[in-house]
C-alpha cells in the first residue's frame, strides 16, 4: 500500500485516467443552460505534497478546460488530486488507511502532513462522504455492503486486494466525482 506513494508507474497510469476523464466531460460541451460552448484545455499548475520527489513529475498541472463561449472553467474529475487540495488523492487515501491500521502519527508522517490535515480527512471519508449526494447515488453499485468506519480500506477490498494497483486505481475512480467540487467546508479567515 505504502509503494503507491512512490510507484511512477502507477502516476503515469492515474495521468492517463485523467487524461481519459477530462476528454470524457470535454465531448459533452459546456453544461451552462444557454451556452452549450465547446470545452478547451486550460491546465494550470499544482505543487503536489504527500509524494515522494521523483514520483511527482506526472502531477505538475491539474488538467482544467474552459468554455470557449461564456469562458466559465470546468474541472472535470480527476484521480491525481484531492479535490483542490494540493496533497495527492492516493497520497491522502494510504495516510488515512496507515492512521487506521497504526495511528494517526504514521499515517500524517507518511505523507508529511499535519495531524489535523489527517484527522479532516479521516473525518471526511467517515462522516461527510457518506452525507454527500453523489455517495448515495452511486453506493448501490457497489458489489459488497462497506463498512463506513473502515473507508478507505473497505471501498479498495470491494474492487479487490489492498495490494492490488487496480483495486486502488478503480477506488480512486470511483471517488474522482467528488473532486470537482469543494470538500470541506470554508475555514475560518487567519487572523493579521
Amino acid at each position: 500500500m505504502h509503494g503507491l506513494l512512490e510507484n511512477v508507474e502507477f502516476h503515469e497510469w492515474l495521468l492517463r485516467t485523467d487524461i481519459d476523464l477530462a476528454e470524457q466531460v470535454q465531448h459533452g460541451g459546456c453544461q451552462r443552460v444557454d451556452c452549450a460552448g465547446q470545452l478547451h484545455r486550460a491546465d494550470f499548475p499544482r505543487k503536489i505534497r504527500g509524494l515522494a520527489a521523483d514520483g511527482a513529475s506526472s502531477f505538475a498541472s491539474r488538467i482544467g478546460l474552459c468554455c470557449g463561449l461564456c469562458r466559465r472553467r470546468v474541472l472535470p474529475p480527476t484521480v491525481r488530486f484531492f479535490g483542490r487540495s494540493s496533497y495527492a488523492f492516493v497520497a491522502a487515501l494510504v495516510a488515512v488507511a496507515t492512521t487506521l491500521a497504526r495511528g494517526i502519527a504514521r499515517g500524517a508522517r507518511l505523507v508529511g502532513a499535519a495531524w489535523s490535515t489527517v484527522a479532516r480527512w479521516t473525518r471526511f471519508l467517515h462522516c461527510d462522504l457518506v452525507c454527500r449526494g453523489v455517495w448515495q447515488a452511486t453506493r448501490g453499485r457497489l458489489p459488497a455492503e462497506l463498512p463506513v468506519e473502515q473507508l478507505p480500506l473497505s471501498l479498495v477490498e470491494a474492487f479487490g486486494s489492498v495490494e492490488s494497483d487496480d483495486a486502488w486505481l478503480a477506488t480512486l475512480r470511483w471517488l474522482s466525482p467528488i473532486t470537482t467540487t469543494p470538500l470541506f467546508t470554508p475555514r475560518m479567515p487567519r487572523a493579521g
